[in-house]
This record gives C-alpha cells, sequence and structure tokens, in this order.
C-alpha cells in the first residue's frame, strides 16, 4: 500500500495530549525514548508562551501492529484504543514528550516534569527537587485544567500579601490563554508499507539533533515483527555482567558489528548497517559472542582489571573481529596466537596507533593483524607516524593511553615478580575501585613548602589497601621492584626526603618503562 499523505490538520495542544491520554495516539519502540533535557524542554515553553511556530508533528496510520512504549518521560501510558487503525508518532516525540509530562500528574498531584511558572519573575523554572518554594509558583500542569486553575488563582489570593493581586491574576489568564489556543500543524501518513515508514523515519532525523545510531539501527531493521533490535542488544549487554569487567557500551558493540560486516566503522550510514543485518541475522549475536572471548582474553592474560583500564576500546573491538574471522576461543587460543595477540596490543599502546586514526588507519591496523594470524608470526602495526617519543615527564591522567598503559605495565612486572594469587589481588582492587584506588604520596597541602615537579606524575602514585588483604603485599616498602605498589610509611620523613624519594622513585619507573617501550618499538 502506497503512503497517503493528507492535508495536514490544525490542533490545539489539548486535543493532541488528549489523544495520548485515550490510547489513541501511541509512541512506537522504533523511537528513542525521551531525551531532551530540562533547557530543551523550556526553550519549547518559552515558544509556545510567545506564540514562535514549534514545527510540525507527523504521525502514521496503519493497521500494522507495533510494539510501543508503556511508559515515557516517567509518565505511565495508556494501553491502545481497540480500533483496528492505530496512530504512532514518527516526528515530534521529544516535543509532545515535553508537553504530556507537563500536563499529566503523578502521585501527590504534582507535575511530573517538575515544570512551573514563576508569575513574579515571569519565567519558567525547573524545580527539580521542590527546593525553591513560593505560592507565586505556578505548577504546569493546571494549565489545561479550568477547575485546578481557578482553585489555584482561589489560593493565591488568601495566601499571598501582595499589591499587584490584579497583574499576578492577568498573568495566569495570559499564559493559561496562550497554551490553550496554541495550535500544531499535524500531518498523517497513511501506509501499511513499514519499509516506506523506516525510511521516512530516516529522512526525517538525518537533520536537527542526530538520533542516537542504535535506535536509528533499531528503527530500519524493524519489519513488524516481534524482533527488536534494541532488546537484542540490550540482553546481550547484561551478559557480560558476570564477567564483572565493567558496562560494555552499545558503540563497542555496534563498532564490533560493522567491522564483522567488513564496513567502515565511522564513515557506514544506519541504513547499511541495518540492511546487512537483516541479510545475516547471526551477526549479532556471533560478534557479542566474540567480544566475550576478547574480554577474557584481556581480563586473564594481560591482567587489565576492567574496561576503564583498556587503552583503547579499538582493542577489544579488533581483538573480537579477528577472534569471529578465525572463530577462535579463548579457552582453545595456542601458544603462538597468545604471543602475537600480546605483542600486537603493547605494540599499539605504545605507538598510539589508534589515537586519531580514520577508517582506512583503522581498516590498515586490522589487515596487518590478520596477516599476523595467517603467517602465525608478528609484523609491526600500520604505523601513522615515522617516530615515536617515550615521553619522560608526562602527567598522570587515568582517562589518557599513557596513564593507562604504564598501569598495566606495572601489573606485568609484579606479575612476574609476584605469585599469582598475590597478582590477582591487586587487579581485584584495580578492578573495584578503579583510579579511585591511586593515593599521593605527597599530599597537595606539602606543595607550599616547596615546589615539586614529579607531583602530577605516576611517580606520585600508589596503589591504597581498599582490601585488607592486600595490605602485606601492597605497603612492603621494600618491594622496589613494583613500583606502583610502594610508599613511604614512616611519618617521620619530612618534605625534602618526600622529594628526594619521589625524584628516585620516578626515575626507577621510568627507566623501567623506558627499557621495555624500546624492547617493544625496536626489537618486535
Amino acid at each position: 500500500m502506497a503512503a497517503i499523505y493528507t492535508n495536514p490538520q490544525i490542533l490545539f495542544i489539548e486535543q493532541i495530549i488528549d489523544l495520548m491520554k485515550e490510547g489513541a495516539l501511541l509512541c512506537p519502540k522504533f523511537q528513542r525514548n525521551f531525551v531532551w533535557e530540562p533547557e530543551r524542554q523550556k526553550e519549547l515553553l518559552n515558544s509556545i508562551r510567545s506564540g514562535i511556530p514549534i514545527g510540525s508533528i507527523m504521525i502514521w496510520e496503519t493497521k500494522v501492529p507495533v510494539k510501543c512504549y508503556t511508559e515515557i518521560g516517567s509518565v505511565m501510558l495508556p494501553t491502545a484504543n481497540k480500533q483496528p487503525s492505530k496512530k504512532y508518532i514518527l516526528d515530534g516525540l521529544q516535543r509532545l514528550t515535553t508537553l504530556f509530562t507537563c500536563f499529566n500528574i503523578g502521585e501527590g498531584k504534582t507535575p511530573v516534569n517538575k515544570f512551573y511558572y514563576d508569575l513574579k519573575r515571569k519565567k519558567f523554572f525547573y524545580n527539580l527537587d521542590n527546593t525553591y518554594k513560593s505560592e507565586f509558583m505556578m505548577p504546569m500542569n493546571i494549565l489545561l485544567d479550568s477547575v485546578a486553575l481557578l482553585k489555584f488563582q482561589r489560593n493565591l489570593m488568601l495566601k499571598a500579601d501582595f499589591d499587584n493581586v490584579e497583574e499576578i491574576i492577568d498573568e495566569i489568564d495570559e499564559i493559561s490563554a496562550a497554551f490553550r489556543q496554541y495550535k500544531v500543524p499535524v500531518i498523517p501518513i497513511t501506509t501499511d508499507d513499514i519499509k516506506l515508514v523506516t525510511n521516512t523515519f530516516q529522512k526525517i532525523n538525518s537533520k536537527g539533533v542526530s538520533v542516537n545510531p542504535k535506535q536509528m539501527i533499531h528503527a530500519l531493521t524493524w519489519d513488524g515483527s516481534n524482533y527488536d533490535f534494541n532488546d537484542e542488544i540490550e540482553s546481550h549487554r547484561n551478559n557480560f555482567l558476570f564477567l564483572q569487567w565493567g558496562d560494555i557500551s552499545e558503540d563497542i558493540i555496534l563498532k564490533t558489528i560493522k567491522v564483522n560486516l567488513n564496513l567502515n566503522i565511522y564513515k557506514t550510514d544506519a541504513s547499511t548497517v541495518s540492511s546487512r543485518i537483516n541479510n545475516d541475522n547471526r551477526i549479532i549475536h556471533d560478534s557479542v559472542s566474540y567480544l566475550k572471548q576478547a574480554v577474557l582474553f584481556f581480563k586473564n592474560e594481560v591482567l587489565v582489571p576492567s574496561i576503564n583500564f583498556l587503552p583503547y576500546s579499538f582493542h577489544l573491538i579488533i581483538l573480537a573481529h579477528v577472534f569471529y574471522k578465525f572463530k577462535i576461543d579463548f579457552d582453545n587460543i595456542s601458544k603462538e596466537q597468545k604471543e602475537i595477540i600480546t605483542r600486537w596490543f603493547w605494540y599499539t599502546s605504545y605507538t598510539e596507533a589508534f589515537s586519531g586514526a580514520s577508517d582506512n588507519e583503522v581498516k590498515k591496523i586490522i589487515e596487518n593483524f590478520i596477516k599476523c594470524f595467517e603467517s602465525s608470526q608478528f609484523y609491526k602495526s600500520y604505523k601513522k607516524k615515522n617516530e615515536y617519543d617515550f615521553e619522560k615527564n608526562y602527567n598522570y591522567n587515568f582517562r589518557s593511553v599513557k596513564t593507562k598503559r604504564s598501569i598495566l605495565f606495572f601489573l606485568k612486572i609484579y606479575s612476574e615478580n609476584m605469585k599469582f594469587d598475590e597478582t590477582k589481588k591487586i587487579v581485584s582492587v584495580l578492578q573495584k575501585n578503579g583510579s579511585a584506588s591511586f593515593s599521593n604520596i605527597i599530599e597537595s597541602d606539602d606543595l607550599e613548602e616547596v615546589s615539586n615537579k614529579f607531583y602530577s606524575t605516576i611517580a606520585n602514585k600508589y596503589i591504597s589497601a581498599y582490601d585488607s588483604s592486600i595490605d602485606e603485599i601492597a605497603y612492603v616498602d621494600n618491594i622496589f621492584d613494583i613500583p606502583l605498589h610502594q610508599r613511604l610509611t614512616d611519618e617521620s620523613y619530612d618534605i625534602t626526603e618526600k622529594v628526594v624519594f619521589l625524584e628516585k622513585r620516578f626515575d626507577l619507573i621510568y627507566n623501567k618503562e623506558k627499557v621495555f617501550y624500546d624492547k617493544i618499538v625496536n626489537d618486535f
């Protein structure tokens, strides 16, 4: 059935909200949920207050059953009415949700989205915690309720002690009229052609605020069946929880799918991805399965405590792709393959191969890595720069690649010098507490007495003993081979001695890592 575009209907805001309340206008799940921040909502309310057009609403009329949201913007939605033909919001969900929540009430008869109109200051106010209290704060949900609005006016006249009562009442009447009389063009599209609708949805959302890529793919993979791309992705993400390795984002899963489909990570649009997914319905399951195997490798072989410690998400994505291509599980990986992956990991980390990498550069790195597996030997990855420099005075920043790779290097040293069980205790602390695992040797208060250029470097960090089981390991002063676990336990040390200690500690850390760096970059 071809689309039938009928002439726009001009409806009052109240009429549209009533359609939603009655279950006559529904919110399809291929739409993104409500994402507008309060400031964006306030802009919409101000536009209506001033009579500025807010654009048209597009509605899809069809007999095709569509999975819909049961709540939106923290407001429960009514079930669909019994009419054989249904109406779904195709464009305008964020605007309508703002208005729907504004003019609905939750428990306690309070506005769901906490928007009020300050009658004295003549401005909208988002009173999230109800911290601002005034008799002049008019809840938005009463504007379209004549009885509630009249009651508010009467209570205001009784309670408020002010001279300009008539001006305030006029303001109430004026803003109420602005919303009651505001009209919105509604464009109906009547069709049972799902392909046409999803393409329309894509074109609509190619402008303005972009739709989440997952949401767009969800819309374009929807075929009217019970298949739900969003639900499948979320289900797979939840399967990572038992690994206790942190949150595997939707972005990582989608990029892994793209790589496994031999698509460009950045340039490929949602329609191409959705088309390929429709042609290969196992790609999501298989991509996530091999992502799990990649997680197991980094967790157990490289001792990466969690995904937050991984220098690049590309490490995970590309390793998952190689596992997918060669059908490798962590349990059946060979010694030679472990060696290739480990070398590749350290090489790409210390050469910062993925920093600012384009689609073509990522593609070359992937091709090189695959070549390593095909030949069972390591080749240096594609390099964006001719030379790399190991910086001596880089600062500690847990979000940086330099800091993360250094922490992992120290864990490598630790595992080589201590028993495995003791190493795992340290890893578990890092896994549990992330960046909060680290404390300063010299605190900022000490800097008032002496200037120390090493204060902000990794040399000033040691792992705090959140877990009492590692006290004995982490706090032994003579473990000089494990720099991140050394601190000054004697409080009698003065600041000068601490500075000397820190300088020596910095040189030790730098020299150890520099030897490793040179081996990776030059000897591999």
